[in-house]
């Protein structure tokens, strides 16, 4: 596989930087350390190549990195949050500072997030996670210490579970301490040792508490993972607590012989258990096959392959699941984006790469695309996976089966059924032929597979699960000083450069034009972040001033906020739907695209919600129909009580997306692939 490329470590206080250094020099992997002045240890890296670089001189620390010929960044250790006064940032920090706003020293993800995307974005730097180099790290679901949670412990581990879930949403904290089912502390701050201190004074009677640290829900996977260590133990122990439980999958023990060891001194218990709240948690779950004693299952191989944003979007909350549902290790390897990256993946190339749509549109791309096939199809044959999971993109993801070569015998699972009830219901014989097992998003389409013997599962649509449906738009009005009574539409040109060079100069005109009627209008533009610059230069070209978002919540609630919306047909037309804002869907393709796709599909609708409905509840603008005229009177109207009218006309097509029995589409998907390798998931 060649060698490994030079990474930074971004060192922060605690022992785990200095694991990753000791790690990199016995695979005699090629680093640099990034001591970060007032955090860092003063003595750990001596011995190793590293700067002390500060906080908030973000362009200074690229550039140190670019001149130390640095690929990827890992971040590690414990950092104090300072305050802005005392931050003293560079022209660089503050650009980061300034899209992510107040957030930035209100909570961790947001900031993090930004981050990320611009040491990747801007500094072409890649950001793993620490799991990725010390997989050791990562506790696999069971009970790790010869002591066992009793049926008390049990309860309030079930409880902090359900508490940092409920607080997840505002970013607060990864640790909580319950006793006896009261709250005694909630991690803020101060930090988890900080927490634990407190705590020691509250204690009441009775049998002590339990720490629970677990991940933010949608936490950024590639930096601050909840972690432990001795030293964590060790002040658990102090302050009268009997365990410790932790996220399986989604945290790190650092020294884990030693920690373990140093909670069977004290008494303690660790346990590692599922993320899922509705997970039930008892003692009847160690019996069931929870490991104990930290006996250690092999690892499951997991590769994924992903095309494009939705589908990324899909995979990033398959792996979650699947993460919360193994009790063994598990690992990833394929070809994703963001999200994916988020829990863990390392992707093999950059998926913009395959993120192609058209029969014209993508002809020049076809060599390129011959290629990553091919490597793709290596890399598999090399992993030896238990299973090959597929998303969407079938032209891709098709060509990659059809190569592998005949050793590669593990189960293949595609996600995301072809839509063969709108257009070619012939493609259900290739799918049966390639594939072992199909999941679909919707409850209709098993059938189409059952009648030619393939199996297929309904696991309900991942859009429910994309927090469009939680979008706080009174938050985004007043973060941006929009009035209340002020119009706000919402403009979604597209994920793919094809959908946004075909779709913004239209969209754009026809903004000007709601604006001519109504003066005070407002725009939200949410993009992903490969094409951020490239509409925010179609707008300054056309003088029209907009709110533009790339951040996943944020999105949401620029949604929540606005009044109407002009939106690319796919997926965001569904978050728009979750969000109840009145809709008008738009498309166009080249010429030939169209003629060709006209004649082979079969269904009267574009938008899912209509076709589910058997009627235009939504209205669809496809090529000719999509001018601004047309487009400029459907806002019109949207905006009046045709679209108080269309937000409750799509309720009902909305519920049929959902596998019910309150399961989210994910678990149902992780499911679904374990018990297709006979496995049973352990977190539901």
């Amino acid at each position: 596989m060649g060698t490994k490329p030079k990474i930074g470590i971004v060192a922060g206080a605690g022992h785990l930087p200095r694991r990753l250094v000791d790690q990199c020099l016995v695979d005699g992997r090629s680093f640099f350390v990034f001591a970060i002045e007032g955090h860092a240890s003063q003595t750990d890296f001596q011995d190793v190549p590293h700067a002390w670089i500060k906080l908030g001189r973000t362009g200074d620390s690229i550039a140190l990195a670019q001149r130390e010929g640095v690929e990827e960044i890992v971040m590690a250790g414990a950092v104090r949050r300072p305050s802005f006064t005392s931050l003293l940032p560079d022209a660089t920090t503050l650009k980061i500072l300034g899209k992510v706003g107040g957030v930035a020293f209100s909570g961790d993800d947001g900031l993090l997030r930004a981050v990320i995307r611009f040491l990747e974005d801007a500094a072409g730097l890649k950001v793993v996670g620490v799991d990725q180099i010390l997989d050791d790290l990562v506790p696999e679901l069971g009970v790790l210490t010869s002591c066992i949670p009793d049926q008390h412990s049990w309860r309030d581990i079930e409880r902090g579970r359900g508490i940092l879930d409920l607080f997840s949403a505002a970013d607060v904290g990864q640790s909580v301490v319950i006793q006896e089912s009261l709250v005694l502390g909630i991690e803020a701050i101060e930090g988890t040792d900080g927490l634990l201190s407190r705590c020691g004074d509250l204690r009441r009677r009775g049998p002590g508490g339990v720490l629970v640290k677990m991940r933010k829900r949608g936490q950024e996977r590639r930096v601050d993972l909840p972690t432990i260590g001795v030293t964590t133990v060790k002040n658990a122990a102090e302050a009268g607590l009997r365990g410790i439980a932790i996220e399986a999958g989604g945290s790190l023990i650092v020294d884990r012989e030693d920690t373990v060891a140093a909670a069977e001194d004290a008494g303690l218990f660790i346990v590692a258990v599922g993320a899922d709240v509705d997970g039930p948690l008892s003692s009847d779950t160690v019996a069931a096959g929870i490991t104990r004693h930290g006996a250690k299952q092999q690892s499951l191989k997991v590769y994924i392959i992903a095309g494009e944003e939705s589908g990324d979007a899909l995979g990033g909350r398959l792996m979650q699941a699947l993460h919360n549902g193994v009790s063994g290790g598990i690992e990833f390897r394929g070809v994703g984006g963001a999200s994916m990256a988020a829990q863990g993946l390392n992707s093999l190339f950059d998926m913009s790469e395959i993120s192609l749509m058209g029969l014209v549109e993508i002809l020049p791309h076809i060599p390129n695309l011959r290629r990553r096939i091919r490597q793709t199809a290596e890399d598999i044959a090399s992993v030896k996976p238990d299973v090959l999971i597929t998303i969407d993109a079938p032209g891709f993801c098709k060509r990659v089966v059809d190569v592998l070569p005949p050793a590669v015998e593990c189960p293949k699972i595609h996600y995301v059924a072809p839509t063969v009830w709108a257009w070619r219901p012939g493609r259900v014989h290739g799918f049966k032929r390639r594939f072992d097992m199909l999941l679909t998003l919707l409850p209709f389409e098993p059938r189409y597979f059952h009648e030619v013997g393939m199996e297929a599962a309904f696991v309900g649509h991942s859009v429910l699960e994309s927090g469009a449906d939680a979008g706080d738009g009174k938050r985004f009005r007043e973060k941006h000083d929009i009035p209340p009574d002020d119009p706000v539409i919402c403009i979604l040109p597209g994920s793919r450069p094809g959908e946004v060079s075909k779709l913004l100069d239209c969209f754009i005109e026809t903004a000007l034009r709601v604006r001519q009627s109504h003066p005070t209008a407002r725009f939200v533009v949410p993009t992903v972040p490969a094409l951020a610059e490239t509409v925010r230069d179609g707008f300054r070209r056309h003088g029209l001033e907009a709110y533009f978002v790339s951040d996943e919540a944020e999105k949401f609630d620029a949604m929540a906020a606005s009044n109407a919306a002009i939106a690319a047909s796919g997926t965001v037309a569904l978050e728009l739907a979750l969000e109840r804002v009145p809709t008008v869907i738009a498309y166009r393709v080249s010429w030939l695209t169209y003629e060709i796709v006209r004649r082979l599909i079969k269904v009267k609708f574009v938008h899912l919600l209509n076709y589910l409905a058997g009627e235009a509840i939504v209205p669809e603008r496809l090529q000719a129909d999509c001018t601004p005229d047309r487009l400029t009177t459907d806002i019109e109207l949207l905006l009046g009580p045709a679209g108080e009218e269309q937000t409750a006309a799509l309720e009902v097509p909305l519920k049929q997306l959902s596998p019910g029995a309150g399961t989210a589409p994910s678990t149902a998907a992780a499911e679904a692939v374990l018990s297709k390798l006979g496995l049973t998931s352990k977190a539901c």
